[in-house]
This record gives structure tokens, sequence and C-alpha cells, in this order.
């Protein structure tokens, strides 16, 4: 049945010293693997002992909670990280999550979704940035707005108005600001400079960090290392010239920051799992 809505109380939330606050199922007219960005569920909790989330895996869907007061901890793929209230993870399901409380007073919300844009931006956003992002009070009043629509029930025009509200709730999750502004010098740096040869020490200097507490806070902050993250921007850089330019793969490399053709050729391969000719090829 399309639009199909449930908002009631989860008693397995109360076994989990969890209390249900809100939660809307969405059925949407399209299906999971249909293009664009698509609702599933949202709901948000609340809890002030220990709670103990579970995710089963399930191939289709993408995740993003958000943690609205206190902190947890998010366990996938068999790491760790922590949440404070301001910042939000995303995760594809595939693989199952787990969300622990690690204080008291805890709440988060979380939204489901599927489609293939959505699948493919998400892909984006850990090449990019990684798990862990930070949001504002505007990507919040467009989860408030979805809610507000999934709650009523499905109809045609609710199905447009929430497909859009998802495209700019992704939009803005994507672009959102960091409010760590001890790292913004690296980070622009790498990201004016990716064609050159960057030192991790500089990179430190800049945030004045040691270069240990440098790579521990990024991590920590952006989801991967300093180095991963410049080569993911160096790759991403490189895949524009192979689309819209006929340079050959000797000089893209070079054009990107690479040295070496061969070796950039090995790392684009483990990123894109096809090589720099096989990619334009596959594009054209």
């Amino acid at each position: 049945m399309i639009g199909s809505l449930h908002i009631q109380e989860d008693c397995r939330m109360k076994d989990m010293n969890g209390k249900l606050l809100r939660i809307a199922f969405w059925t949407s007219m399209y299906d999971a693997d249909a293009a664009g960005i698509t609702l599933y569920r949202m709901a948000s909790f609340s809890a002030d002992r220990a709670f103990h989330y579970i995710c089963k895996p399930d191939e289709r869907f993408i995740v993003f909670v958000f943690c609205l007061n206190g902190s947890c901890n998010v366990e996938y793929d068999d790491k760790k990280y922590n949440l404070t209230r301001g910042s939000a993870f995303v995760v594809s399901t595939s693989k199952g999550y787990e969300v622990n409380n690690a204080s008291d007073n805890f709440q988060f919300c979380y939204i489901t979704l599927t489609g293939t844009l959505a699948k493919q931006l998400y892909i984006h956003q850990i090449k990019d940035r990684g798990h862990i992002m930070p949001y504002n009070s505007e990507i919040l009043a467009l989860w408030e707005q979805v809610y507000s629509l999934a709650k009523k029930g499905w109809s045609y025009e609710s199905e447009i108005r929430i497909s859009c509200l998802l495209y700019n709730m992704y939009g803005e999750l994507m672009i959102a600001k960091s409010q760590n502004t001890a790292l913004e010098p690296a980070i622009s740096y790498m990201q004016e400079h990716y064609a050159e040869e960057i030192y991790m020490s500089e990179l430190a200097d800049r945030c004045f960090l040691g270069s240990s507490q440098f790579i521990k806070r990024f991590k920590e902050h952006c989801g991967v290392t300093p180095i991963s993250y410049l080569t993911n921007l160096r790759i991403d850089k490189a895949k524009y010239y192979l689309i819209k330019t006929e340079k050959p793969v000797s000089e893209i490399a070079s054009l990107v920051g690479f040295d070496d053709a061969s070796y950039f050729t090995r790392v684009f391969k483990r990123s894109e799992k096809m090589t720099p000719k096989e990619y334009r090829n596959s594009v054209f």
C-alpha cells in the first residue's frame, strides 16, 4: 500500500533503556533502485541510561544519524566513531551499524534514504569527507519539514515535496562547513595546492598542531587521514581531466600531483576499481 504510515511506541527501545519519540515509515511510489533520493523511514530517540540501538545489514539504504544532545559511539565496519552534539554520521546499511550512548540525556534522530542517486552521493561523500560531518539548524529544519509531510500519509503532492526537501537536505549536508575551524587552514591548503608536493608537517604547522595531534584530530573530524583526503581529492580532479579533456594519462597524473604515472594508475585503480583509461572509456 502506497504511503503506509505508523507512529507508535516501540517496546524494543524501552527494553534498551531508550524512548522512541517519533517515527514515520514512508512507502514511496518509487522502488529502492529508482533514480533519485527517496524517503524510507525517519525517527528520533531519547535515552538517559545505557542505550543500544542495532540496525541489521540491508543493501538498500543510506542512513544519516544526527546527534541532537549528549554524545554517542557508532560502530560500523569494525570501527568506532564518536558523535557529539552538532555532528552527523552517514552510513550504508549494507554492513549494519550500532549506536551506544556515551553520556546521559542523549538524543538523536535519523533518516533512512534509498535510490540510486542517494547511493552515488554517499560514495562521493565518504571519499571526499568521510562518515562524520557537521549539521546546522537549516538541516534540522528540513528534517522537520520532511517529517511533517510524512506523518500526514501518502499523496502525490507530498511525494514530490518530500523529494525536493531530501535533495536540499542531502546537498546542505555535503557542503556544510566544519565547526572545527582549527583544521580549515589545512583543508583549504590541500584543496588549492593538491597538484604540489605537500608535507604533513607543513599542514600541521598551518593548524598550529604537532604532526601526530594533527593526524589524530583530522581523522576524528573527517573520518579519513590527511593522506587519504588528499589522495581522494587528487583522484577526483583526475576524473575531471579524464572526462573533460583528451590529455594523456601521464600528463593528467602530473597535473594532479603524481610524479609517477604508473603509481598514479595503481592508486586510481585501487580507488575506482578500474584504470584511468578504462574510466575514460566507460564515460564515453
